[in-house]
This record gives C-alpha cells, structure tokens and sequence, in this order.
C-alpha cells in the first residue's frame, strides 16, 4: 500500500509539474487498456529532434517492444508530455502490449517527410525496461538520419580525372553516386562523401580515381 502510495505521489507532483499535451495520434496505433501500464515523461526542455532539427508540433513519439510493436503515443506539441506505455496483457494469447523488462523503444513519426524514424533515448530517472507501473523520466531523446562519410583516397600526381564513389546495398542496388569532388592531385587525401540519408546496415562502396577501382564493404550504426 506504501509503495502504492508512493507512486501516486510521484505520478502526480510530476504531472502536476508539467504543463501536459493531450491529442489523439493521427499516425501510431496500439491497444489501450491492456490492464497494466507505466509512464514516461518526455520534458520540453529535452528538445527531441532529428538531425539536431527539433521535432514540430503535430509530429508524433511512439513508444515500441523489441519486436516493433507499438505500445503507446503521443503527438508532439512543444511542450512536456506524458506517454502511457501498455503492457501485455498475460491472460489473452494475442501480445497486445510490450513484456516486462523489455526495452523501451522509441519512433518519431516525422508529419512534413511523412515518415518513421527510429529515436535514442537517455534517462534521468525510471528504467529504461517495462515495468508495472514504473515511471521513467527522458533526458533526451534524438534521432540521426544523416551520416557523413569519410573514406581515404589514394590521389596523386598525374591521376586523370575527378574522384567518385559510388554506394550499393548487399543486394547489389545503386544508392547513392558522388562524383566531381576535389582533391589535392600531389598528395593522398580524404574523400568527404558529406551527409548521406542511408539506414544503418552494410553497403559497399566502389571508390574510383585515376582508372583505379577499390572496393571496400562499409557498416553504417546509428
């Protein structure tokens, strides 16, 4: 009854701290009402954002299990808000809810490039696990999209030509060329790709200078 109490007490001196947003999601689902449930409490101050960008209002921050089901949501509206993580409810044979002790996984649901995209979080206070009626504080929470690549180059004297590169997945796809990049012609030298908009996994890139082709398999992790 104590530890009830307690968390009650804290439940509500944070809320009643935070000027709170309440909307329905227009993009995220999930099932209500599963029969247990935590909180995490996502401060404005915190600023969630993708590429350093800040998320807009009307943008949304979805809470999943490790499998990529969504457990609870809310649209973003600058200012501090509450989401209610669902738990599964054990007596049905459908998982409905995230399981206790899993990870806590974040999304934001990108309104203007009408998108998914997945989101690190840090904590100041709670578990980053489900947990009955826990209550977890975000200290941040931020997404990177953009990866800049930087590969060495052998590019000397008398190479004819500019340098590019050229990205394939393992599947042997074409995503992405960088050519007429400038290099100094008397001395090797790093080629900066700059920002690629590329999910995390393995590529190969094919590096060519001079009448030369390297190729080289590269891991993106976010």
């Amino acid at each position: 009854m104590f530890a009830l109490y307690q968390h009650c007490y804290l439940l509500n001196t944070l809320l009643l701290a935070l000027p709170l947003s309440i909307f329905s999601q227009t993009h995220f689902s999930y099932t209500a009402n599963t029969g247990n449930n935590m909180t995490v409490l996502i401060q404005s101050s915190i600023n969630p954002s993708i590429d350093g960008t800040a998320l807009s209002a009307g943008d949304e921050i979805g809470v999943f299990s490790p499998d990529g089901l969504c457990a609870g949501a809310v649209v973003w509206s600058n200012t501090n808000a509450a989401v209610t993580v669902w738990g599964n409810d054990e007596q049905t044979a459908e998982v409905d809810g995230i399981k206790i002790n899993e990870i806590l996984n974040y999304r934001f649901w990108d309104v203007s490039a009408q998108k998914e995209v997945p989101a690190a979080a840090t904590y100041v206070s709670g578990s980053p696990t489900y947990s009955v009626d826990g209550i977890s504080v975000l200290g941040g929470l931020s997404a990177q999209t953009v990866v800049s690549l930087r590969m060495p180059v052998t590019w000397r004297k008398g190479n004819a030509g500019m340098p590019s590169v050229d990205i394939f997945d393992m599947k042997g796809n074409h995503v992405l060329r960088c050519s007429g990049i400038s290099l100094s012609p008397t001395r090797d030298d790093f080629l900066h790709v700059g920002s690629l908009h590329l999910p995390k996994g393995n590529y190969v890139t094919a590096r060519k200078s001079g009448g030369v082709t390297i190729c080289r398999k590269i891991s993106i992790v976010k």
